[in-house]
């Protein structure tokens, strides 16, 4: 599937389920995605290197190995006018009974910029928050910064806030890395209303949502800070990840405390939530 027009061509590929090819003005502007995303790499507090209950019980629910079954993509009028790209998909571990229906629509305006929709539901049985609701991105290597105005300048979640505020910020990747003694989940930046992750000559995208979001931008991916125990053990991929989330599980102290309070869980549900993404040039 192609989408083309002056300067730019989208690609999407019906086997992988996503983006493959996006290029505008005569850059790359992702390498794959946006893919379906529900995991995290567990913090200290969901119970890495101590056997914690927390992510165990995302294990049991198969959360960690969720992978998409594509159904059969079909072309639909849009309520904006614009012909939609429709493709169902199914997420669901290998061995468990509890998954998620759900649906992409992507629409492509003449001008080359994307809006992604996903309305989706769980299905099965359930009984653990989910980790974050959202998609990955990855993009190129050279993007490596992002600008952004929502809550800053350091990192936070829905219950880690209160030394943030709301503002206009600008930060290179590994100044949006918070380097934990552990490798886990990190560096993620809530109450977002836009965000622009561009190369030096400030080439990229802008995304933005239809309510306040999440994001992060790390070197490595989510397996990558899952498995390394050390910061040493971290390898850098060919490709920055960006994560796009409209809910994250809160964080906690349950590595020497309470549990994520009830308020700031991210308990299973129907959902629906709608990415734009706009090529932004130099400058």
């Amino acid at each position: 599937m192609v989408w083309r027009g002056n300067d730019f061509e989208i690609v999407f590929d019906k086997a992988a389920g996503a983006l493959s090819r996006w290029i505008s003005q005569g850059r790359a502007r992702l390498v794959r995605g946006p893919c379906f995303n529900f995991w995290r790499a567990p913090t200290s507090n969901d119970g890495k290197g101590i056997g914690g209950h927390v992510q165990a019980a995302w294990r049991r629910h198969g959360l960690h190995q969720f992978m998409p079954r594509l159904g059969a993509t079909r072309w639909e009028q849009g309520a904006g006018g614009l012909r939609e790209l429709v493709v169902p998909v199914r997420l669901g571990g290998p061995v468990v009974a509890c998954g998620i229906e759900a649906e992409y629509r992507y629409a492509v305006d003449a001008g080359g910029r994307l809006v992604l929709t996903i309305a989706g539901a769980p299905t099965g049985e359930w009984s653990v928050a989910w980790p974050r609701l959202g998609v990955q991105v990855r993009l190129p290597r050279q993007v490596d910064r992002a600008r952004w105005y929502g809550l800053g300048p350091g990192e936070s979640y829905a219950d880690t806030c209160s030394g943030v505020r709301i503002g206009e910020w600008r930060a290179g990747v590994d100044d949006l890395e918070t380097p934990y003694v552990v490798p886990q989940e990190n560096g993620n930046r809530s109450g977002t209303r836009w965000v622009e992750a561009t190369d030096r000559a400030g080439a990229g995208l802008r995304i933005g949502a239809e309510t306040p979001f999440n994001f992060s931008l790390h070197r490595y991916d989510t397996l990558d800070l899952e498995q390394a125990m050390h910061p040493h053990e971290l390898q850098e991929r060919p490709f920055m990840t960006l994560n796009l989330d409209v809910a994250q599980n809160g964080i906690g102290s349950n590595s020497c405390g309470p549990e994520v309070l009830p308020q700031h869980r991210l308990m299973p549900g129907p959902f629906r939530f709608a990415w734009r993404f706009d090529p932004v040039t130099e400058g």
